[in-house]
């Protein structure tokens, strides 16, 4: 099951995006901190996706170990070779396979998180179930929501006058709809609105529910990112704009939206503003900036005897 990576998120744009976005990079030890995460515990992340919290939770250990798990394989195919890169064997494995079914014995772990996964699995009530069956007797069951799927605050920049903007942002528009008509996001986020979780955890038998927020910004103007940083985003973003459109290009609907030569002139904008922004990598004025807010909802476990 690919449709995620493929129409939704790819593995290259899931990886950057909470890499440079979601969440901030000075919450990591804040999320540890609130999670216990500390010395040898063992460690499981649902839909983990290519395997960014997965391995933020890992360095929070000292020798014990985090499994991610995803039912995309695609996903799960980018995450074991980002870990291989960053030498993660033994710390870090990850696995494809079923949330509402998971391939673990009763009790095997410490912590079970989750990262933007209960607002978008079908069954929250068997996922959760799940997840409390493979947690030990007075372990951790934790979840880090987006508020929103998309942004709440949103700045389409201070650009100057670009000739070529205008009808990118067209082309963008058109693109859009198709890919909302062909596979909608209401028909990805069919699980819990973020706002119903702690209550649902709650309600699923964890004690000592406790919530914290996490403020979350990105700006490829904000003078915290480095050059080497500002650049890979850039093109990531550029190569990903291509893949997705031509993964929804396969589908046959897709001709009832656009036309061949708009398909050719979206793809040379798209180049187009790729090498203006890599030509004012260093710029500090356009700041088209996104932002938010996430949830940490955190429940303790204590099991009837």
């Amino acid at each position: 099951m690919n449709k995620w990576s493929r129409y939704v998120q790819s593995p290259r744009f899931l990886e950057i995006s909470r890499k440079y976005y979601f969440p901030a990079p000075d919450t990591y030890p804040l999320i540890r901190r609130y999670l216990g995460v500390t010395g040898e515990m063992q460690i499981l992340d649902v839909g983990c996706g290519t395997g960014f919290f997965t391995r933020l939770l890992a360095e929070g250990l000292s020798r014990g170990k985090v499994y991610g798990l995803d039912i995309d394989g695609e996903h799960i195919a980018a995450a074991r070779e980002i870990g291989r890169r960053q030498g993660l064997a033994g710390r870090v494995e990850f696995i494809q396979g079923d949330a509402l079914s998971l391939p673990f014995e009763d009790g095997a772990f410490d912590l079970v998180a989750s990262c933007t996964f209960f607002n978008v699995v079908k069954n929250p009530r068997a996922a959760m179930g799940e997840m409390l069956r493979v947690v030990r007797d007075g372990g951790v069951v934790a979840s880090l929501d987006s508020m929103t799927l998309g942004n709440q605050t949103w700045h389409r920049g201070y650009y100057p006058e670009l000739p070529w903007l205008a009808r990118l942002e067209e082309l963008e528009k058109k693109i859009w709809r198709m890919y909302q008509a062909i596979y909608p996001l209401a028909g990805v986020a069919v699980g819990l609105p973020t706002s119903e979780i702690p209550h649902f955890f709650a309600a699923s038998g964890l004690k000592k529910v406790r919530v914290h927020a996490l403020g979350r910004v990105f700006s490829l103007s904000n003078a915290i990112l480095s050059p080497e940083e500002r650049q890979e985003y850039i093109t990531a973003l550029y190569l990903d704009g291509l893949e997705k459109l031509n993964n929804y290009l396969k589908l046959p609907q897709s001709k009832d939206y656009l036309t061949r030569e708009e398909v050719d002139e979206y793809a040379g904008l798209l180049m187009q503003k790729r090498d203006y922004l890599l030509s004012e990598e260093d710029e500090n004025i356009i700041w088209e900036w996104y932002g938010g807010a996430n949830l940490l909802t955190v429940g303790d476990v204590v099991k009837k005897k």
